[in-house]
Parts: C-alpha cells; sequence; structure tokens
C-alpha cells in the first residue's frame, strides 16, 4: 500500500512522469525503517502513518521487519542480499540503544566517517557496490555532509523457474504510452502460467527460483491505457491478490534494463511526512541525545 501510495506521488511529478519509473518499496521502508527508530514525538507519529504503521509498537514494527527480511532472503532458487549502514560522524553522540536495534533488528553496520571528506564517500560508494555486486557502483558523487547517513542496499538475482529459450527471441514492435511503437527483443515461450484478465486489463505471474517467487506483470488490453490500469491500481488492487488460474500461455517478454535516481522528500511530504524534513520541528532525540544537529 505505501508502495503504491508513494509510485503516484512520484508520478504526479513531471520530472518522473515521463518515462519508466522504478521503485523498491521494500528498500525505501527499511531506510525509513532505521530513521523512525531514531525518531519520537510528532515526527515519529507522521513517519508511523505513511508508512502504514500505525497503532504498532515499535518492537512490533521491528521484529515484523526482521521477519519479512528473513522470508524474503530464503525465498528459494533466488538470490536476495539485504544490506543496511549507519555512518556517522565521531562528534556526534549516537544512542547506544539505538544503535544496538538497527544493529539487532536490521543487521545494519555501524560505521564512524568524517562525512564532509571525500574518503567517506568513496566508502560508502565502495560499500554499496559490494553489497549490490556491482549493479550500484556509487550513489554519491560528491561527500553527503551532516552528521548521519543511513543506508539501505537490495541485491536481487532470480533466475526463471522456466527459462527462454535466447534461440526464440525476435525483434517485435512494442507500443509505449504515446501510442507509438519501437522494436524491442522480446523473449518468448509457451507454457503454464498463473493468468488472470479483466475487461481492461492482462496479468501474469511469472515465477522464479523454486516458485516461492514471482513478477506479476500487469498489461493494458489494447481498448485500455496505462492512465486506466494505474488508476485502477491505485484504487484497488484486490483484483490482483489470490490465486490466478493457471492457463497455458503464449508469453512475449522484452528485455528490459530500467536505472533511475531521484530525491523521495517531495513526495514523502506529498504524504504527509512533513516533521521529519523540518529543521525547526524534526525530533530525532531517540536516535541521539544532540539530536538537532541532524539540521
Amino acid at each position: 500500500d505505501f508502495g503504491l501510495r508513494l509510485y503516484q506521488a512520484l508520478s504526479n511529478n513531471p520530472e518522473y512522469s515521463n518515462g519508466n519509473l522504478i521503485i523498491s518499496p521494500y528498500s525505501i521502508t527499511q531506510a525509513l525503517a532505521l530513521a523512525y527508530n531514531g525518531t519520537a514525538g510528532g515526527t515519529a507519529a507522521e513517519m508511523s502513518d505513511v508508512l502504514g504503521w500505525k497503532g504498532m509498537s515499535v518492537a512490533d514494527i521491528n521484529d515484523g521487519n526482521r521477519q519479512l527480511r528473513s522470508l524474503l532472503e530464503n525465498g528459494g532458487g533466488v538470490v536476495l542480499n539485504v544490506a543496511n549502514s549507519v555512518w556517522h560522524t565521531e562528534d556526534i553522540e549516537m544512542k547506544k540503544s539505538y544503535l544496538q536495534t538497527v544493529k539487532d533488528s536490521y543487521r545494519a553496520e555501524v560505521k564512524e566517517a568524517d562525512l564532509l571528506h571525500v574518503d567517506a564517500m568513496d566508502a560508502i560508494n565502495q560499500w554499496v557496490n559490494d553489497k549490490t555486486s556491482g549493479m550500484i557502483p556509487s550513489i554519491y558523487d560528491k561527500p553527503p555532509g551532516g552528521v548521519a547517513v543511513l543506508i539501505n542496499a537490495i541485491y536481487f538475482n532470480g533466475g526463471w523457474m522456466d527459462e527462454f529459450d535466447p534461440a526464440n527471441t525476435v525483434e517485435e514492435p512494442f507500443t509505449l504510452t504515446d501510442g507509438t511503437t519501437q522494436k524491442v527483443p522480446m523473449m518468448k515461450r509457451e507454457g503454464r502460467y498463473s493468468y488472470k484478465e479483466g475487461a481492461s486489463w492482462q496479468a501474469i505471474r511469472i515465477p522464479y527460483g523454486d516458485g516461492r517467487m514471482h513478477m506479476l506483470v500487469i498489461l493494458p488490453k489494447e481498448s485500455s491505457s496505462m492512465d486506466e490500469l494505474q488508476q485502477q491500481l491505485w484504487k484497488d488492487t484486490s483484483a490482483w491478490k489470490g490465486d490466478f488460474p493457471h492457463e497455458t500461455i503464449q508469453l512475449g517478454l522484452p528485455k528490459f534494463k530500467v536505472e533511475q535516481t531521484f530525491e523521495l522528500p517531495d513526495a514523502l511530504q506529498s504524504l504527509g511526512m512533513m516533521k521529519a524534513f523540518n529543521r525547526n520541528e524534526a525530533d530525532f532525540s531517540a536516535m541521539a541525545d544532540d539530536g538537532e544537529k541532524f539540521w
């Protein structure tokens, strides 16, 4: 639910709405969970509302995230590495209870660094590069500054349960959102898949590894559009939950690569997470006694 609300907020930004948009709700949630554990008062209340944790204790949230991580990292036949870290300057006294919590619940590595120095930038970039097997070689092109940096990195590598034969990949036209087409390599195979369709969409689950994880692909029919599909997703996702019937499917899936960088404060503030980004109202007193230094 949080992922879809965040996706909607980002898609409403003209800077991100004209092309592909990719986010990892899990990665963003983990990074924000590291911050949430350091908040108190109204800042904590706003964050819990936006993240969908209202009414839950911090202990239950951390336990839930710990269990979710265990489930994802043991998905069967896939490689999923989740890594968290907290980098802070030596002149800020981080609370031992906070550091112990992020170590125990999120396996976060805690490191001291001069965040104004290029050495810290290089160290963080190398850490991210290592944790993502080189898929994300860097995240900073200048020293991050500030007094603390909370980082989440995820690496996922999943082979299909039923592999596509490269010999069956052919160039075919692919229709873009604006109605134009371009030739793309289309991977093709016939097989039994979990498949469902509605009046304006088709959906298929393509399993990874031993089948405990899958990619869900939802395609608008020719009579519909991406905008109409997105409006349905944001309104009610129940059509794509639960079991799908199994059908014999002629599947064509384009080979694709997407990468994107964006800033989240505006989108998160539009969802109601205001105080955390306001130097006069942010309360990170559960992270450090001198939490005002975060601003």
